[in-house]
């Protein structure tokens, strides 16, 4: 896989829209090396190589990312946020003002997650029931 993290143009644009970003996610052949990019010329893809193309500012923060269990997870300074592949289509799962997430390592199953208050821990089977509760909530 490979992020992307390029900001938009600001022709005049409200501070309020200036920390919007545009997020690429991109797969390579089964290469799952994560690269943190700012590219301003990315090289070519082919549209099934893009598993997430998302322009907004939930994801201005992304400290780290990983696929686990069929989902795309973001840990960022706002929330922690998943994102099925394909669907460029983001949803937040666990937001806390106070509450920072640094980085996710996804082992067996188990995905632990780093975050501001010390070091978590969410099992495959705990964290699919809550990606459904979600996505029924939207």
């Amino acid at each position: 896989m490979e992020w992307s993290k390029r900001p938009v143009p600001v022709f005049s644009v409200p501070a309020a829209k200036r920390g919007f970003k545009q997020i690429v996610v991109r797969n390579y052949d089964g290469d799952y090396r994560i690269n943190r990019v700012i590219d301003k010329n990315p090289k070519p893809s082919s549209a099934n190589d893009v598993l997430l193309s998302y322009q907004g500012i939930e994801l201005s923060y992304v400290n780290d990312f990983t696929l686990w269990e069929g989902q795309l997870i973001f840990a960022t300074g706002n929330g922690l946020y998943i994102s099925e592949p394909y669907s460029n289509r983001i949803q937040c799962i666990i937001s806390e003002p106070d509450l920072l997430f640094f980085s996710l390592c996804a082992l067996d199953d188990r995905l632990y997650i780093g975050t501001s208050e010390g070091l978590y821990w969410i099992g495959a089977d705990r964290f699919l029931e809550l990606v459904t509760t979600v996505e029924q909530a939207n």
